[in-house]
């Protein structure tokens, strides 16, 4: 009677064991970051918050802010919105697939992990992984350590992904204007022979929005400079 008790408790021990490692990897999210758990109400206010929407439509295309590819050459392109921030997901040919849009008012990134992408919110140091449906799976924290620095670094600042024998670069096509801008307008697949294919271009919004700072930028400059030359004329004129 003794052992089939003992029995009975070792089997339940295991299975709560097993269980409860079910639930943390059905809920657990890839990353190269170190993380740690967050209270249940946090994580709750902060999805509130994010309050993220998916789009099965294809937004206007913005420059790249971050970006990815999974092992299926899928694009992951994070970039600005109308109402804040936006990710969208395109094939190997870049037809678009799908996307959400969430509000955010700092800097992202984001990465494949699996079929789902994460966000990382760089000033909240906050991971949350979402699937293609637009339903967050789970909420990290961040830590602050060294490696955890490097790839904020990689996320944010990678310009190159290489899967298989294809590299995607991100970079700019916009002429005389590409030293004003601050992001990237194209994503390109340099295959083994060298061979170029611009899978995403969004290079006449972002030409048309650096052509307009440009404008801004020397009307300024030019009021600068007027106002500096009359207080010289005017200094000189009464002395």
């Amino acid at each position: 009677m003794k052992l089939k008790l003992i029995y009975l408790f070792l089997s339940f021990a295991f299975m709560l064991v097993f269980l409860t490692n079910v639930i943390v990897k059905a809920g657990a999210i890839n990353t190269e970051f170190s993380t740690q758990e967050l209270p249940a109400e946090t994580k709750d206010r902060f999805v509130s918050n994010v309050s993220i929407e998916l789009l099965t439509e294809e937004p206007e295309k913005r420059n790249v802010m971050s970006f990815d590819i999974n092992d299926q050459k899928m694009l992951a392109i994070g970039q600005g919105g109308h109402r804040g921030k936006e990710v969208c997901v395109y094939d190997s040919h870049g037809k678009y697939l799908y996307g959400y849009t969430f509000n955010c008012h700092q800097d992202f990134g984001i990465e494949w992990d699996g079929e789902n992408i994460n966000i990382y919110f760089v000033r909240s140091d906050i991971i949350m992984s979402v699937d293609s449906n637009g339903n967050v799976h789970d909420v990290k924290e961040v830590q602050n350590t060294s490696d955890n620095n490097k790839h904020h670094n990689k996320l944010l600042h990678s310009t190159s992904h290489t899967v298989g024998d294809t590299t995607y670069q991100i970079r700019n096509n916009l002429g005389i204007f590409s030293w004003l801008s601050l992001f990237y307008s194209q994503v390109v697949a340099i295959d083994a022979d060298g061979e170029e294919r611009i899978i995403y271009d969004a290079g006449s919004t972002q030409t048309l929005v650096t052509v307009i700072l440009f404008v801004v930028i020397s009307l300024l400059v030019f009021g600068i400079t007027a106002l500096v030359a009359l207080n010289y004329h005017k200094e000189k004129s009464n002395n």
